[in-house]
């Protein structure tokens, strides 16, 4: 295909519905037993939260306390010496 002049291959492996046109695939909100007088639903949206708030706010405190170092040191690390690029220091660092 030349970028230029790009031209449409029909294919019947290619699904030519266009993705905006794809219903979301969310599973209905779970209800719980009511808290307080009040119905509860569980929505796993998330809505505006992010999934790492728990990851940043845990390396915060890790680098803070400095545990991570001594964490390590605990882990037994089976690799050979000569062929090892990260320490087991830097692999709990990244964990995230």
């Amino acid at each position: 295909m030349n970028a230029s002049s790009p031209k449409a291959y029909p294919s019947s492996e290619v699904d030519s519905m266009p993705a905006d046109r794809t219903p979301p695939l969310e599973p209905p909100p779970l209800p719980l037993a009511p808290g307080g007088g009040k119905a509860v639903d569980l929505d796993g949206d998330g809505g505006r939260l992010s999934a790492d708030a728990g990851v940043v706010l845990l390396k915060a405190s890790a680098d803070q306390l400095g545990f991570t170092p001594d964490l390590a040191m605990g882990l037994k690390d089976p690799r050979d010496p000569r062929r090892v690029a990260c320490t087991g220091a830097d692999l709990l660092q990244q964990r995230g």
